[in-house]
């Protein structure tokens, strides 16, 4: 009996020794994580620096629309506050456009699909123009980087596009993208569906004037359809639950892409009647990380009136009119800011990250009158100024710098 009894103390003992054990062990692990942790915070290791294996870049050539006076710059984003961003970025080598026999073919070619005829004019060394008299219409292609404009007179596009059925925005965008896959005008990853997107203007002829129609943003008589796509730096897999990292690519008017297509639903010459196509083909393999500015530092700038404003339409402004170079700006509030890559019309031999500041701005009210308010965008560049340079790379074909 005292045997039974000594091994039940014992085993009581044992269970009391294990459960402290394994509070002092997670204990202690615990502590000794909260330990390692305070070290790191304090001690924090050694990043690398951005390997910016290409050297020094080109400066990004941005225009600006004219501030008349310094505005009162406000933070108004939806935390109160900058948001964090990486201190690093991918820049991406873009392929210098080089002439060869299949690109003059393809252009060509693009030029019977658009129904023009086989005559052209050669302007200078790249430059192929077409001319249909009868129809009011332009095209305009280089063969060395295959970027083209096709123009019709708003006269003939006043009697034509007005006598057509309205096309719906979905039918216009899927028009648009059928064309430039079919075409083989953009690389694989661009023509991918995923990073490439399109935003619709419902538009209609007025006076000999092209304007934004109003009456209904799905359908219209004549539809832009403006195409963008997107940088991915990761690839999203929902197996794995991977989401994707991706920026934009923005030219010079973010509202505007370099690829837009006037689509209607006219059949033959006028299917589509104003084409303006500007791409650069992006070596995404061929890349390399670059150190970006701080945003309190772009920001100290940027509210001192310093930023590339690129945008800049008053409320009730038609779409299509000419940004205002006189409006009197009190106050702009930055309601978003992100990271995006910005392309330009003319060649450059890097694709670059910039700071994108969105939000509005009022103006000083006149006499008797409530001020004006409307939308702003702003660009920085966001590579830091000791990895840029003045100097720009003299590697592009004449016909494309």
């Amino acid at each position: 009996m005292a045997n039974l009894t000594q091994t039940q103390i014992n085993f009581r003992r044992s269970i009391l020794t294990l459960f402290i054990a394994i509070i002092v062990f997670y204990t202690g692990r615990g502590v000794l994580n909260g330990i390692l942790n305070v070290y790191k915070y304090l001690f924090p290791p050694e990043i690398p620096p951005a390997e910016a294996k290409f050297g020094t870049l080109p400066t990004l050539k941005m225009a600006s629309i004219k501030i008349q006076n310094t505005p009162l710059y406000m933070l108004d984003t939806q935390t109160g506050s900058l948001p964090i961003f990486q201190d690093r970025m991918n820049v991406y080598v873009i392929e210098v456009p080089r002439p060869n026999l299949l690109s003059e073919q393809t252009v060509k070619s693009l030029a019977t699909d658009l129904k023009f005829g086989e005559n052209f004019v050669k302007n200078g060394v790249s430059k192929l123009r077409w001319t249909d008299g009868t129809n009011s219409r332009n095209l305009t292609a280089d063969i060395v980087s295959r970027n083209f404009q096709l123009v019709t007179s708003t006269e003939k596009l006043t009697t034509v596009i007005n006598n057509s059925l309205s096309i719906r925005n979905t039918d216009a965008e899927e028009e648009a993208l059928k064309f430039i896959q079919s075409k083989n005008l953009m690389n694989t990853v661009d023509a991918t569906t995923g990073h490439i997107y399109t935003v619709t203007t419902p538009s209609m002829i007025v006076l000999g004037r092209l304007r934004e129609s109003k009456v209904n943003p799905q359908s219209a008589k004549l539809m832009k359809v403006d195409v963008y796509r997107d940088v991915f730096e990761q690839e999203p897999d929902e197996d794995k639950g991977i989401e994707a990292i991706k920026y934009k690519i923005l030219g010079p008017n973010p509202r505007n892409g370099l690829i837009n297509f006037y689509t209607s639903n006219s059949t033959g010459p006028f299917k589509y009647p104003m084409i303006n196509y500007t791409y650069w083909d992006v070596s995404y393999d061929n890349k390399s990380e670059y150190p970006l500015t701080p945003i309190n530092t772009i920001w100290s700038t940027v509210s001192q009136n310093k930023g590339v404003v690129t945008y800049l339409r008053t409320e009730n402004e038609d779409y299509f009119e000419a940004f205002k170079t006189d409006l009197n700006v009190e106050r702009i509030e930055i309601k978003d800011i992100y990271l995006a890559y910005y392309e330009s019309l003319d060649y450059q031999p890097y694709l670059q990250p910039i700071y994108v500041f969105e939000g509005t701005f009022s103006t000083v009210p006149k006499q008797g009158q409530l001020p004006e308010r409307g939308e702003i965008v702003i660009y920085y560049p966001a590579v830091r100024g000791d990895m840029v340079s003045a100097d720009v790379p003299n590697d592009a074909p004449a016909e494309i710098k």
